[in-house]
């Protein structure tokens, strides 16, 4: 059966690895077709050549051979390497430590190692400012990480003023509300008092046109008890001497309060009358500044009938009988 390089390609490279320890060539890929497709045979005549190859017998060195080009060379060995150390070592009859001690010995293992040295102090110099970088940068961020903390704290301090000055702006909200409260209410009871000061400002109004109606009736009746007295007086003393002409007998009249000639005096109905006007009056208005008998009038008419009454008194008191009142009244 034919052997092609796009069907067969993966099966050739599986075989390579099983005998071989490698990937092959393209070469040698191609070799393996031509060479099947020329003389006949198939995928199993390439396998059995594969595992019949002196190479194949050297398969435990292809991994330390490799390992070597890696640590000497600082690459990988290809595939055509390997076939070659292993074909000189077979010829030569080397074993692998030899294989290894060649490669080396190499002039390009030197180099290698120089390119190796030379990176290594590169990169132990970049290794340094790099750490030196690196310091600077943990300071830097050490530095940041303290400021930023430093900001943190700054700003819950900003938040705990900031609810502090909420706190007392509710506070004094709460406080201005009780007090426009109290306002309100102090004004409502303003409004209340001022409308019970002008009630109480009427009524004592009132209560002032009252008491000046009753001054005017008192002292109109003060004027009238004073009338009246006059005219009672008058009246006595036209009786007073209607009995002189009619001849001075001791006689009673309803204006004589016993015996002319008893030496106990006259004492008139008139002004018996006006003390228990007078007495009433004082009782009926006892109460009041404006009304208890001291007006000009009143104390007038007490004291012209208080004297009027002494002097008659002490006339009757001073004589027998009523001669000498009558002696002195009509002289």
């Amino acid at each position: 059966m034919p052997v092609s390089i796009s069907e067969n390609r993966q099966q050739i490279v599986d075989a390579y690895k099983q005998h071989l320890g490698r990937e092959p060539q393209k070469e040698e890929i191609a070799n393996w077709v031509q060479h099947v497709n020329t003389h006949g045979g198939s995928m199993q005549t390439i396998e059995q050549g594969l595992a019949n190859h002196p190479l194949a017998k050297q398969k435990k060195n292809i991994e330390p051979i490799q390992n070597a080009y890696s640590d000497y060379l600082g690459r990988k060995a290809e595939a055509g390497e390997l076939a070659g150390w292993t074909d000189h070592a077979s010829r030569h009859g080397l074993s692998t430590d030899d294989i290894i001690r060649d490669i080396a010995l190499n002039p390009a293992a030197d180099d290698y190692r120089q390119g190796l040295r030379d990176t290594n102090e590169q990169l132990t110099t970049d290794n340094t400012r790099l750490t030196g970088e690196r310091d600077t940068a943990i300071g830097e961020r050490n530095t940041a990480r303290g400021e930023r903390d430093t900001a943190i704290g700054e700003r819950d301090t900003a938040r705990g003023e900031r609810d502090t000055a909420r706190g007392e702006r509710d506070l004094y909200l709460s406080q201005r509300n009780t007090a426009i409260g109290e306002r309100d209410y102090y004004e409502g009871q303003s409004e209340r008092n001022y409308g019970l000061y002008e009630d109480a400002l009427e009524t004592s109004q009132g209560f002032e046109n009252q008491v000046t109606d009753l001054q005017g009736q008192v002292e109109d009746r003060d004027q009238r008890l004073y009338t009246y007295e006059q005219r009672d007086a008058d009246v006595q003393l036209s009786g007073l001497r209607g009995g002189r002409s009619s001849g001075g007998s001791n006689q009673s009249t309803r204006y004589t309060g016993g015996s002319l000639a008893s030496g106990g005096g006259i004492r008139s109905s008139a002004q018996t009358n006006f003390r228990n006007e007078n007495t009433r009056s004082n009782r009926d208005y006892s109460g009041s500044g404006s009304t208890n008998n001291t007006s000009p009038v009143v104390a007038r008419m007490r004291s012209r009938n208080y004297q009027s009454a002494g002097t008659s008194s002490r006339g009757l008191a001073s004589g027998s009988g009523g001669s000498g009142y009558y002696s002195r009244r009509f002289r």
